[in-house]
């Protein structure tokens, strides 16, 4: 099964039913890290990307068959976060790629304001978790994006206006202000590399030549901005101005 089959495709994902979800959970359950590929169909299946447009009745699928699974499809996660991060900073590639597709998997779930869903993603990540991992410059932003989404979903916009944001005391985190620092510094970066290689960033994202690491970075740093860091930004901002 491949994810393309349903990314962008909302009929097929609206005839995805309970035990196809079932099923796949099953799977995922007994491969753990062989399969990240099978979390990325779910993830594909759960919102239609190109429209926006997540799935409540999919989502809650998902989290479903999450809980009913979750003692052993939740190994990675289910763990003190000094692990997690240990992890994102080790070698073991398949560990990494099962524990990030998990989470963005998660934060797509939550998009939309399900207080449930919430409930269930906040007994997984704390705030601080979150921010410890984002602000640890020894991992790579590409790893952090799911994280970031994360957050976002599932504390920035939340149904929950009572636990949102974990606290008052979030605006004045300091891990906030150095998180946004970093975020300005790669800003920095991507803009003193576009100037530097304008002609190559148009075809970053289009040519199918092999990339140098240097120019991989770049690309994936350009998606971390553009799919989470920015929104994040936007969304905290609002929120700091509506309190």
């Amino acid at each position: 099964m491949k994810n393309d089959v349903f990314t962008g495709n909302k009929d097929a994902c609206m005839k995805v039913g309970s035990e196809q979800v079932h099923t796949i959970m099953s799977i995922i359950s007994t491969l753990t890290i062989n399969c990240p590929e099978l979390l990325t169909v779910l993830n594909a299946c759960v919102k239609v990307e190109e429209l926006d447009l997540p799935l409540k009745r999919n989502q809650s699928l998902v989290i479903k068959y999450f809980m009913e699974f979750r003692q052993t499809i939740a190994k990675l996660i289910d763990v003190d976060n000094d692990k997690r991060i240990a992890i994102l900073k080790g070698k073991d590639e398949q560990e990494k790629n099962y524990l990030i597709e998990m989470v963005d998997l998660l934060a797509t779930c939550a998009e939309g304001e399900n207080r449930f869903i919430e409930s269930i993603c906040q007994t997984i990540f704390s705030v601080d978790d979150l921010l410890n991992i984002l602000v640890d410059t020894d991992i790579k932003n590409y790893k952090k994006l799911s994280f970031m989404r994360f957050l976002q979903w599932v504390y920035l916009n939340t149904a929950d206006k009572v636990i949102s944001l974990a606290s008052g005391d979030f605006a004045h985190d300091e891990r906030i202000w150095k998180l946004i620092k970093l975020l300005n510094d790669d800003v920095n970066h991507m803009n003193n590399f576009a100037m530097q290689n304008s002609e190559r960033v148009k075809v970053l994202f289009k040519t199918k030549e092999k990339l140098t690491h240097e120019e991989n970075v770049i690309k994936m740093t350009m998606i971390y901005l553009s799919v989470a860091a920015f929104t994040f930004i936007n969304k905290y901002k609002k929120k700091e101005l509506d309190r």
